[in-house]
C-alpha cells in the first residue's frame, strides 16, 4: 500500500519537474485523474506551490475529479473571474459539483460578456448544478461567428425558397455569379 502512494506521489512530482518531456507530463496527468483521493491534500499544496503556471491549470483539472475542498472550489471560481479558458474553468466548476458554483457562474455570466462557446459552457454548468439560465441572462450572439455557424435563424430562407433558388442557379449559370456579387449591376 506504501508503494501505490508513493507511485502516486512520484506522478504528482513529475507533473511538477519542468525538465519532463511534456508527453510524460501526460501521462502524470491521467495517472492522478482517478483513484488518487490520499494525496489531495500534496495535490492542493503542489497547486499552491505552482503560481498561475500551467501545471497549477493542470493541477486543479485533476483537483476537480476529488470534491469538498474549499481551496479547491475557490480557485476554480478564481480561474474563471481571470478571463481565460473560460469554457474549461466553467466546464470544471460544474464537475466539482459544489452547489455554490451555481451561483458563481450565475453572477459571472452577468458581469461579463461571454462568446457563444463561452456561454455554451456556463450554461451547461449551471444546468449540471440543478441551476437554468433565464433568457433574460442569455446575451445577445446574432453577431458571434460560432452562433452564426450553427444556429439556424428561422427568418431566412423556407427549404422551398433554398429548393428554387438552387434550381434557378443550376438552369441558369450566370445567376450564380449574380448571386455571389461578382458580376455587377
Amino acid at each position: 500500500m506504501a508503494d501505490l502512494r508513493e507511485e502516486k506521489l512520484e506522478n504528482l512530482a513529475m507533473l511538477q519537474d519542468e525538465h519532463i518531456p511534456y508527453d510524460i507530463k501526460l501521462q502524470c496527468y491521467d495517472y492522478l485523474l482517478e483513484g488518487c483521493e490520499d494525496i489531495v491534500d500534496e495535490m492542493i499544496e503542489a497547486y499552491r506551490n505552482n503560481g498561475t503556471s500551467d501545471t497549477a491549470k493542470m493541477l486543479l483539472e485533476i483537483l476537480s475529479n476529488y470534491p469538498g475542498h474549499d481551496e479547491v472550489y475557490f480557485a476554480l471560481v478564481s480561474w474563471l473571474y481571470r478571463g481565460d479558458d473560460v469554457s474549461l474553468f466553467a466546464q470544471l466548476i460544474g464537475k466539482y459539483g459544489d452547489d455554490r458554483g451555481c451561483e458563481a457562474l450565475q453572477g459571472f455570466l452577468k458581469e461579463y460578456e461571454p462568446n457563444y462557446n463561452e456561454f455554451l459552457e456556463i450554461r451547461a454548468a449551471i444546468e449540471e448544478l440543478g441551476g437554468e439560465v433565464s433568457e433574460d441572462d442569455t446575451p445577445d450572439f446574432t453577431e458571434d461567428p460560432l452562433y452564426k455557424a450553427t444556429v439556424y435563424d428561422e427568418s431566412e430562407e423556407t427549404d422551398e425558397e433554398i429548393g428554387k433558388r438552387i434550381l434557378d442557379r443550376l438552369t441558369n449559370p450566370q445567376n450564380i455569379d449574380d448571386a455571389n456579387g461578382d458580376i455587377p449591376q
